[in-house]
């Protein structure tokens, strides 16, 4: 390895652009959160709230690691998101550590001059022993944690995802098919008043606007150019009852954004919605279904832990990543 020079994305856009673009990082590109899509989503929602400061870590001119990272307050993850290493393709252990401790000095630099205090950072899935990052993590004084995740296998057969359903759900399932009609945004039908119907559908619920114009504006053009699917749904009486919106990148689908009408909580509304939108990603070629965070009873609020409840009843699967917290 030689000398070490950093790309920023802020100071260097055009050749940022380029260099994390580059084939070597294709494989880190596998979510929709840390692929193009959320890039750019979640730069927009969250706007001046949040500086994008990723940058790429050069070896010779070279690119070997790519870095996305944004200060939220004081700070740094990945809009939110534990931040990854995307190491180059094919680079050696050694390599990979030097790049690496090059990186954390960088995220030194970031944190004196814009006063972050913490870094949230990804160690990837636990395997048994602690890996380079970890060791990194822990020589810096960090805390590790656990995220687990509700991430359904679409490599499996239909009938083998109805079986992995929890066994209460199906007859929730057949009873939505039965009484809820679905109507779909996408590539192929890129409706953009389903679209806003789904907005004011997601403001009334809520009872406040949520999410800006620009945001469903980004939503909309990602689904529109085949990344996703929104599928809205309608009871017998016409009425708009259920908004699904599902985020595809790489082999990853990604369960987005759902809207259910309070009113009607009485009866499933949320479950065919929910595992049609597994079955046609699923038809769409991708091969997991990113369901989102679940979590232990007692670590967070009550009505987190009962979402992560609903989701985990449409996959046995759960898939765990370990996390730090790093103090800058």
């Amino acid at each position: 390895m030689g000398r070490f020079e950093f790309i920023d994305h802020g100071a260097a856009s055009e050749v940022y652009t380029e260099m994390a673009a580059h084939e070597v990082f294709s494989g880190g590109k596998d979510h929709p959160v840390y692929g193009n899509v959320g890039r750019n989503y979640y730069a927009i929602a969250l706007g001046e709230a949040s500086l994008d400061l990723a940058f790429v870590v050069t070896d010779n001119g070279g690119p070997v690691l790519l870095v996305q990272c944004a200060l939220r307050d004081t700070e740094l993850s990945h809009f939110g998101f534990p931040i990854r290493f995307n190491f180059a393709a094919g680079l050696p252990p050694t390599a990979q550590r030097k790049s690496l401790n090059a990186a954390f000095e960088k995220i030194g630099q970031i944190a004196a001059e814009h006063s972050a205090t913490e870094a949230f950072l990804s160690a990837g899935p636990p395997t048994g022993s602690l890996g380079l990052i970890d060791k990194a993590c822990l020589d810096r004084d960090g805390k590790p944690g656990l995220r687990i995740r509700a991430e359904a296998d679409l490599e499996l057969s239909g009938e083998e995802l109805k079986s992995d359903l929890r066994s209460s759900y199906k007859s929730l399932i057949n009873w939505g098919r039965d009484n809820i009609r679905l109507e779909y945004v996408n590539a192929a039908n890129p409706d953009r008043l389903l679209l806003e119907k789904l907005s004011d559908f997601h403001a009334q619920t809520a009872g406040r606007i949520v999410h800006a114009q620009p945001t469903w504006d980004e939503l909309f053009r990602q689904i529109s150019i085949g990344h996703g699917e929104i599928s809205m749904g309608f009871a017998q009486d016409g009425e708009l009852v259920a908004g699904t919106m599902v985020i595809d990148e790489g082999p990853t689908a990604l369960y987005f954004l759902a809207v259910y009408d309070r009113e009607r909580f009485e009866k499933p509304i949320g479950h065919w919605p929910l595992f049609d939108a597994m079955v046609r990603a699923k038809n769409r070629g991708l091969r997991r279904f990113d369901l989102g965070e679940v979590h232990a009873r007692g670590t967070v609020e009550p009505k987190e832990f009962n979402i992560g409840f609903f989701k985990k009843g449409f996959t046995s699967r759960l898939v765990t990543e370990t996390v730090w917290r790093v103090p800058l």
